[in-house]
């Protein structure tokens, strides 16, 4: 079967194959780094807590994990104004994020057909999973790069009852992180809020303009640090777009959709009343065709931050 993985993944993404016990280390990593004070308590709880919790029964029913990182572009927004059009981005792996895995893991069973044997998508911390299988190393913002991918690509994680040979598209590297680190600084410097530690390999995830604009409230003062240009609607690029190791490497393309005037001021006004109004209910539809409907009470105070911003500027 693992001949069969190989192919049917050759056209989709660098595949890796790990045993059921390099979930349990991975799941027992971060828990060390929880017990240890390491993490930012409101990280784990919003972005950790859900991956280290695991269905009973899990590693005696299932032998194998399969990982695949396929590459992904960013993706520009168009909101057009009276003024123009405005526009900013979404890095990679926030359009149909979600998506991706159902519809690889459909593929799978539609090439393997009779041979997979019961596969079914994992939840778990998938950077740890695959830094241990050699499928990817840490950059020093801890982000993951994936070979010639560099940070531009999307882990996604099966869990199989197929007994599996464990399988790296290359030799684990004796370090987690990328070498050339040892002696970059371009993150460190680059990061508005000073997030990326020198002497400290996990940033001060608290500090990070992902986590800010991610999570509902305001935006704190940190904030108006953002890097002008990359302009993100969520998420952030300011490290990603500096690092050596990522050059010539991020493809940017058109999202499916445009915001029209009438949509563009409706997100821009205070008060939009209970979400019942037809403008409301098309741009809601246009976000769930992107595939960021989570995000949807996050868009518009994060625009309305942008284009101030930029009407500032």
């Amino acid at each position: 079967m693992i001949n069969q993985l190989k192919t049917w993944a050759s056209g989709k993404g660098r595949l890796a194959v790990l045993g059921m016990t390099d979930l349990a280390e991975a799941i027992g990593f971060i828990a060390g780094l929880k017990k240890s004070g390491q993490l930012d308590d409101r990280l784990y709880r919003t972005q950790l807590a859900g991956l280290v919790r695991q269905k009973p029964g899990l590693e005696s029913r299932f032998q194998s994990i399969i990982l695949l990182s396929v590459q992904r572009p960013a993706h520009r927004l168009v909101f057009e104004t009276e003024s123009g059009p405005f526009t900013c981005l979404l890095p990679p792996t926030y359009a149909h994020y979600r998506r991706l895995g159902g519809e690889l893991l459909k593929d799978l069973r539609k090439y393997m057909g009779r041979d997979l044997p019961k596969t079914l998508l994992l939840k778990a911390p998938l950077k740890r999973l695959a830094m241990l299988s050699g499928l990817v190393s840490y950059g020093r913002n801890n982000v993951t790069y994936s070979g010639e991918y560099g940070s531009y690509h999307q882990l996604v994680g099966l869990v199989s009852e197929a007994e599996l040979e464990p399988f790296s598209p290359e030799p684990k590297n004796t370090s987690p992180v990328l070498p050339a680190c040892a002696s970059c600084s371009a993150c460190r410097q680059r990061c508005p809020t000073g997030a990326i530690d020198r002497e400290h390999f996990l940033i001060h995830a608290e500090k990070c303009l992902t986590l800010f604009n991610e999570s509902p409230g305001r935006l704190p003062p940190v904030y108006h640090k953002l890097d002008r240009k990359n302009p993100c609607l969520v998420g952030c690029l300011a490290c990603q777009t500096v690092c050596p190791a990522n050059r010539g490497r991020l493809r940017i393309e058109e999202a499916a959709v445009t915001f029209s005037v009438a949509e563009t001021r409706y997100l821009l006004e205070e008060d939009r009343g209970n979400g019942g109004d037809p403008t409301w209910q098309s741009i809601a539809a246009k976000l769930k065709t992107i595939g960021i409907p989570h995000y949807q009470n996050r868009v518009p105070r994060n625009l309305r931050f942008l284009m101030s911003k930029a009407a500032a500027d």
